[in-house]
Formats: C-alpha cells, structure tokens, sequence
C-alpha cells in the first residue's frame, strides 16, 4: 500500500476532516505501480466535438424532470426494490426532527434496466440506534418497513458519528410504456427496528434511461482544469454477477476482512509470546505440521479481525484524455510483534491511507469519446493494491455511470457504480 505524505489540495482537504478518524475508503485487482509517468498536459480545454458544440454541456443537474406518466401509486409502490421488507397498510407513521442527516441533496438517482439500487447514506450520532426505514411513495395506501443494510454500520475512531444505510431501486417493467426521465416522490424514516420512525425525508425518485433518444447526456468527461478540478464520479458500490446473481461486494464504509488467524508461539516456562521471526523452533512449529513442541515451547494460533474500509473513491475523466482516481481507506491489521500469544491478547496497527497515484499526477489515460460504450484505461501510474480493470463496457446517464467488466477470472462480470458528484467530500444533508 502506497501512503502519500503530500497529496494535492483536494486530498489535502480529505485529511483535514478525517484526520481524527482512521479511514478508508472499489475495485478489485492487485497491480504494481508502472514504470513510467504521464506528462502532465496543458491546462487548455481540447473540443471533442468537430463541428464546435461542448458535448459536456448537459441539463442543469439539480432539475427534476417532469413526465406525464401516471401509474397508481398502489402499483408504482409494488416496482420498488427493497431487501427483506415488510408491506405495512395505512399511513406512515408520525416523526419527529432526530437531527439525522441524508447523503442525497433533493433527487435519488436511477438507471432503467440495470435494477442494482442506489446506495443512500445515512449519518447519526452513534448513540442512536438505526435498524431499518419506513418507504413511502407518491399516495400509496400502504409503506414498506426495510431492514438497513447489514454489516455497514461504520463509526471511525475518535468520531461520535456513525452512517447507516438503505439499498433501493425502482424497476418499472417495459409494458408499462412510461416515458423517460420519470419521477416520483417518496418519503424515507429510518427507524428504530419497531417501525417508530427517528426523522423524517422527502426526497425524488428520478429514473433515467442510458437509451435516451434526445442525448442530452453523451459523454462521462468533463472540461480539463487542473488535477484538483472537482470530482465528477463517486463510487457507490461494486457488485459481482455469477450465474445471473448479482452480489455485492464491496462499498463504502463496508468492512472486508483480510486475515482470520494469527500464528506465533508461547514458552510456557518463561511465559515469553514469541513470533515466528523470534524462534527458529517457533517457525518450524508453523510451517511445518509433522514439528513438535520442544520442552514447552507450544505454536499457538489466535484468531483475529483484520478489515480495510474503504471510505471514499472518486473518479475524473477529462475531456483532454487525463484519467485520475484518489481514494481513502482504513485498515486495521494484526501485527504480531503487538501480540502476546501466551495471554492471547491481539496487538493490532491502525492506518489510514490514500491511494491512487502520486501528488498532481494523474493515474493514467483514457480513449472515451462522446456516446461510446467501451472505454480502455491505461493506470501507468497507479500506486496502491487495488485497481480498476483497463478495458470495461460502460453504461451511463446524467447522474449514474456503471463500469461493466467481463474479464475477470472466476466471475462472469463486475459492475461498478458511479454517481455524478461535484463536491471533493460528502455532503449530509437535514
């Protein structure tokens, strides 16, 4: 793992604000870091387009488009995605202002035919306990009460905040006939796992076709100004497809594990905790499983919990061919110097980390030009131990970009998801 002592102001921000908290912030595949950089290019804005148009220009991004679809609500409510959620009829019930904050401003945005859900964080003190949400769309006489999803509950250390998070998708089927973008509102209150709502969120639902026939969005570059140009990309999750099963499998805050045990040795005479490198003796008791104790010298495995968080990713494709990618993770590791393995108290290290490539270089090039659905990506310069693939199919709207990889060994494909993002850090919103 590549740790920067001087990052480019955009990181530079990063780790002011996560400073007290260990972090991290997907991709999947071990590369080294490449042998020669790229020359940085000039700061002047290259026109894709022959005939002088900005293809870049694209709708206001805060407008919700209006559409003259109407379906029941009743029938509307019944195309949301939900894991394991529970239909509740009637009205929601009454919430009050806990003080919980939502990671998406006005508009949740989806993409038609590629149900994979958006990922809404949400960011409570710790001492509040989030265990599902209550969904509420257009004038449905009835909601869903939704579990959170498991194993995503992160609080960094030193901080009081802890984000939970909800998964949904809306996925109208096709003899429904409506027109594209579509829209609805809905109502979001997490609650506390007995349907008692702790806050209370309007929000829209805004589905938009990758298809669209009037091509407002054509292109996922934007306009060369500079390495800390804002990002335009935040990656929302990644998922594996195996035998037509979408899994996910990785996303931020998410915690992966990366050791289960931990091996040294103990004499129990001296009562002396012994790593491998401490004790010839101590080695041959773990490499090799015919070897015996000698006198009471005894190998000893401890299970332990390593994990890595991910905390943030973003991702800038610029329209002069410069590709970049910064991210922030969390690691906690066993370290058996730290250990004693005669009392099995677990010594662990914690870091936090940036990766992707070095201060104001960007990560490599892009070949994408405007309405293409393939993109290959050369990571020169890539510092650190996960990657994106280098040549992906790519499926995007205004405000979604998916990465689709059918190259990965042992896996039919991995899809990542990206949202349209303007700002280098999240934002909560009341």
């Amino acid at each position: 793992m590549y740790t920067k002592t001087k990052t480019k102001k955009i990181w530079q921000t990063f780790m002011k604000c996560f400073m007290l908290m260990t972090i991290l912030g997907g991709a999947v595949v071990m590369i080294s870091a490449c042998e020669k950089d790229i020359e940085m290019p000039k700061e002047e804005r290259q026109q894709q387009d022959p005939d002088g148009e900005d293809p870049d220009q694209e709708e206001p991004k805060d407008s919700v488009p209006d559409t003259d679809n109407e379906i029941d609500s009743d029938v509307l409510a019944e195309y949301l995605v939900l894991k394991d959620a529970s239909k509740i009829t009637g009205n929601l019930p009454s919430a009050t202002d806990g003080g919980l904050k939502i990671d998406v401003a006005d508009t949740i945005y989806l993409i038609k035919g590629y149900p994979l859900g958006n990922r809404i964080r949400f960011k409570h003190d710790a001492s509040q306990t989030v265990q599902g949400f209550n969904i509420y769309v257009g004038s449905a006489s009835y909601y869903f009460d939704v579990p959170k999803e498991p194993n995503e509950d992160y609080t960094p250390p030193q901080e009081s905040d802890t984000t939970s998070v909800l998964v949904l998708d809306l996925d109208i089927p096709v003899d429904e006939g409506v027109d594209y973008p579509f829209s609805t509102e809905i109502i979001i209150q997490p609650n506390d796992g007995a349907g008692n709502p702790l806050d209370e969120f309007e929000r829209v639902i805004t589905v938009e076709d990758p298809e669209d026939p009037n091509g407002v969005c054509n292109s996922i570059m934007q306009p060369f100004e500079g390495i800390d140009t804002p990002p335009r990309w935040r990656w929302d999750q990644t998922f594996w497809e195996q035998n037509g099963v979408i899994i996910k499998a990785w996303a931020p805050n998410r915690k992966q594990r990366i050791n289960t045990y931990g091996w040294g040795c103990c004499n129990n005479a001296t009562q002396r905790s012994l790593t491998i490198n401490d004790s010839p003796v101590c080695s041959a008791l773990i490499t090799d499983s015919t070897a015996t104790a000698s006198g009471n010298l005894v190998e000893v495995q401890l299970d332990v919990d390593d994990w890595v968080v991910r905390l943030e990713e973003y991702m800038w494709f610029f329209d002069n061919g410069v590709f970049d990618l910064q991210g922030i993770e969390d690691k906690r590791q066993y370290f058996p110097s730290l250990t004693n393995f005669c009392t099995a108290e677990v010594g662990y290290d914690l870091s936090t980390q940036v990766y992707g490539a070095p201060t104001d270089t960007p990560v490599g090039t892009h070949d994408f030009s405007p309405g293409a659905s393939h993109i290959n990506l050369d990571l020169r310069n890539w510092q650190g131990p996960y990657r994106l693939p280098r040549s992906v199919n790519i499926v995007y709207t205004c405000h979604v970009l998916l990465l689709i990889d059918e190259d990965i060994e042992g896996y039919d494909t991995f899809i990542y998801r990206y949202e349209d993002y303007t700002t280098a850090l999240p934002e909560f919103h009341e």
